[in-house]
């Protein structure tokens, strides 16, 4: 990536209760739709616009009845081809499949704590980055 091109952030989400994308500057406009998605459900993606080079590129939530699936799309840098998605394991494994949105989720995948949601976002969105102990 060019180092003088400015990197921005683009939000979409689905549900909560509309849909809708936009490039964002502030941190209150993530928050926002956050707290939209624990009251409403649905999704939230947040990414990093031009991709960086290595690193997270991007965050996303899906959300149903205190439910939440939360996934990072994490590029190592090494080759351009490979990238991991990172999950959350809650290490949970009495939790029932929860179905969101046409997708059936193992329990042990699923985060039932909205503080932890909120604290991947603001990470990403502050830093860039998303901690291993949260998403692996």
């Amino acid at each position: 990536m060019d180092s003088r091109i400015k990197q921005q952030h683009f939000m979409s989400w689905h549900g909560s209760p509309k849909s809708g994308s936009a490039y964002i500057k502030e941190w209150h406009e993530v928050n926002y739709r956050l707290q939209k998605l624990k009251f409403f459900g649905g999704s939230l993606s947040l990414s990093i616009y031009p991709e960086p080079d290595s690193g997270t590129l991007d965050v996303s939530v899906e959300s149903s009845g205190g439910y939440y699936f939360i996934s990072s799309t994490y590029n190592n840098g090494l080759t351009d081809s490979i990238t991991e998605v990172r999950t959350y394991n809650g290490m949970i494994h009495n939790y029932p499949s929860v179905e969101m949105y046409g997708h059936l989720w193992p329990g042990s995948l699923l985060c039932r704590d909205y503080t932890i949601v909120e604290q991947v976002f603001k990470d990403f969105f502050e830093r860039g980055v998303v901690p291993e102990s949260i998403l692996s």
